[in-house]
């Protein structure tokens, strides 16, 4: 595939790491204009909504890959290549910037991660379920605060967050190719792709073995079998992690969560948010990791 842009701009990190004494930065970006750059540092980007198409450019120019972006499309951009955003719709995405002396400090630990498989140099993608985006915006966030706050420790507390999720990014992937996933089996497929569109909405088992084309009882066997988990326990698991999210990322009220995240009666919803995480929702929006 030929390049049909413009060579691009470089983004020099000396330029854009304002934070004194910390070689990164972290931040949400709500207007993702089409603009191709290239950069001296190491970049991940998290879509966590809209939709667009990304164009990414290979070391000599050559364009390498155009792909669709919704929420959830995780993608890290080596050094050397090239990227533009295109066709935006309301596209927003958080970035993850660092310098490669960064990782000088974790070199034992980062040999491991195929995120920055240098031998390949070949970017790496992940596509990311509802409840894992979420999970990884919010610990962008205490990210992105923690170097805008700059309160003592910060430099530490950010650089080891970054660590944190990048573990947790590379134990995603591996989990994801020694597990049995739902996508090993038909029937879970469907359910899990249609309790992911309606866990906010009053759906019962029976409507979920519906969507599998079996009787609910043999159903919550098949489900069972490839999630580890019963239908009704994994479509309450998503809602209460959206709860969670909700709560850690917005200033909606405890009430109106309950209700987005499939809850009809506030007080289920309390009880099982603090069977599920040991706190009430309440107290997590007062005491919670971003307050």
């Amino acid at each position: 595939m030929s390049s049909q842009s413009p060579s691009p701009s470089q983004l020099r990190g000396a330029e854009i790491f304002t934070v004194k004494g910390v070689p990164m930065a972290v931040f949400r970006l709500l207007a993702v204009g089409a603009f191709r750059h290239s950069h001296d540092f190491h970049e991940l980007f998290l879509v966590t909504k809209g939709t667009g198409r990304h164009e990414l450019f290979s070391p000599t120019g050559s364009l390498h890959e155009v792909s669709a972006l919704a929420p959830g499309e995780l993608i890290s951009i080596p050094l050397g290549w090239s990227h533009s955003y295109r066709q935006s719709e309301s596209l927003e995405i958080f970035n993850v910037l660092f310098a490669t002396q960064l990782l000088d400090k974790w070199p034992h630990v980062l040999e491991q991660f195929s995120i920055f498989d240098l031998s390949s140099q070949v970017p790496t993608r992940w596509s990311l379920q509802r409840g894992e985006y979420e999970h990884l915006e919010i610990q962008l966030q205490i990210i992105a605060r923690e170097l805008l706050g700059q309160k003592p420790g910060y430099d530490v507390a950010a650089q080891a967050k970054l660590l944190d999720v990048l573990v947790w990014i590379e134990r995603l992937r591996s989990q994801s190719s020694e597990r049995r996933p739902p996508e090993s089996d038909g029937a879970a497929l469907r359910a899990t792709a249609f309790m992911e569109q309606r866990f906010a909405q009053p759906i019962t088992i029976d409507d979920i073995a519906r969507t599998a084309h079996l009787s609910a009882n043999y159903f919550s066997e098949v489900f069972k079998e490839a999630t580890g988990l019963s239908p009704g326990r994994y479509l309450m698991r998503l809602r209460l992690e959206h709860a969670h999210y909700l709560l850690l990322s917005t200033s909606l009220s405890v009430t109106h969560i309950a209700r987005e995240s499939g809850f009809a009666d506030p007080s289920h919803f309390a009880r099982a948010f603090k069977a599920a995480y040991g706190t009430a929702p309440s107290r997590l929006r007062k005491t919670g990791e971003l307050s």
